[in-house]
């Protein structure tokens, strides 16, 4: 039987032609909807149309549907993808201007965070966008604002149905929001040190529980202090509403690790200490949190990375692996030491990857190639500054 076309199935869009094998991971994506599995894994290869089949197991399942992505580039793609299918991208705080201040604060430094009522709360951009999204059938965000929005705050509501874009990321990401740092600038204020047995567990426990009284007073002491320049109908100072956030993260982090119930792994750092859980798998429910239906999607997605993020390996985990559709043969792997690239990778590094894949491309001018740069944000970059960017497109 042959399908409609994507863009007919959608109701929208210019998607006028199937992907080699699309057809057939939708069938199989849609019977495991329907099946008792929570979750299903999809490892499918680099230009197999991961994010159009996104689309159109949210349209066809019916469910309400969050995509999550790892990187803005790939959010921006879905926002250009989805507009059309009334798809709603919301981001955090800190990408929107106070509009109630006429300074350079973003949103989550207005003084509504200073219990400050706020006159044109409804025409903030940040509320509009949040708005739009509790109002919508599908809706995007990145790994960073869901974890922090569904346990911190108010939610983005009910879904049926969460799609773990660059599922291969979630590890990390999951990683990033558990991960509690204490820094010995945070912590001099309040006159706390550090105990003197910074390498047992059980100290750090003991130190945090005794921590969490003297955080909580100060905090309390700072909103006092707020509620008087308000009674006096005057903005809080900056310099106050920055030491009452301040104090108040330091507090809900001794909160968190006076409440961890099992060892985490202590690392010291030149500026404090960092605690990190030893099985991020144990803490999954805070990023799938009730949701009924789960996808993780990736071109390297693996068994081993569901495990590592505590997708359950019994009769609650189905799986699709599809082969790539280019010939092996074509594609030999060759290694060649250039730099390292990751998060931390200054300028210096960067420009070196950039000036290697230009040396690679030189000599191939004769054919077409694929630069496979992880994010979209690293796309952008190589585009910059590539010296063979007029034949490259993203």
């Amino acid at each position: 039987m042959t399908l409609p076309s994507p863009s007919q199935l959608l109701g929208a869009g210019n998607f006028l032609l199937w992907y080699p094998g699309q057809e057939d991971l939708l069938t199989q994506s849609l019977d495991w909807f329907f099946s008792p599995a929570r979750f299903l894994g999809m490892s499918i290869p680099t230009g197999s149309g991961k994010s159009l089949s996104s689309l159109l197991l949210s349209k066809l399942s019916e469910a309400r549907t969050v995509i999550l992505t790892a990187t803005k580039g790939l959010q921006e793609q879905y926002n250009r993808d989805t507009k059309q299918l009334g798809g709603a991208v919301v981001v955090g705080q800190n990408n929107f201007p106070c509009i109630l201040v006429n300074s350079r604060l973003t949103a989550d430094e207005g003084p509504c965070h200073d219990g400050i009522p706020c006159a044109i709360r409804e025409q903030c951009p940040y509320r509009v966008q949040l708005k739009k999204a509790l109002d919508a059938n599908l809706v995007i965000t990145n790994y960073a604002y869901w974890l922090a929005q569904t346990n911190f705050s108010s939610g983005l509501g009910d879904f049926g149905l969460m799609i773990c874009d660059e599922g291969h990321s979630v590890f990390g990401a999951m990683e990033n929001y558990l991960t509690i740092f204490i820094s010995r600038l945070d912590i001099k204020s309040l006159g706390i040190n550090f105990p003197e047995s910074p390498d047992q567990w059980n100290v750090w426990q003991s130190w945090a529980e005794v921590s969490v009284p003297i955080a909580a007073d100060a905090v309390n002491w700072m909103e006092q202090e707020m509620k008087g320049y308000r009674s006096r109908n005057q903005l809080v100072p900056s310099h106050v509403s920055r030491a009452y956030r301040t104090i108040n993260g330091v507090h809900a982090r001794l909160k968190r690790l006076s409440a961890v119930s099992e060892q985490w792994v202590i690392q010291k750092t030149y500026h404090g200490y960092r605690f990190v859980p030893k099985w991020v798998s144990n803490y999954s429910e805070h990023l799938f949190g009730k949701v009924p239906k789960i996808v993780l999607m990736s071109a390297i997605l693996s068994h081993r990375s569901a495990d590592y993020i505590g997708v359950p390996s019994n009769g609650s985990r189905a799986w699709i692996e599809m082969d790539s559709h280019f010939p092996p043969e074509n594609t030999p792997i060759w290694h060649i030491p250039t730099a390292r690239i990751n998060y931390r990778t200054d300028d210096y590094g960067s420009t070196i990857w950039c000036s290697r894949i230009d040396q690679i491309i030189q000599r191939r001018l004769d054919r077409k190639g694929i630069v496979f740069t992880v994010s979209y944000e690293r796309a952008k970059l190589l585009l910059s500054r590539s010296r063979f960017k007029d034949i490259m497109f993203t």
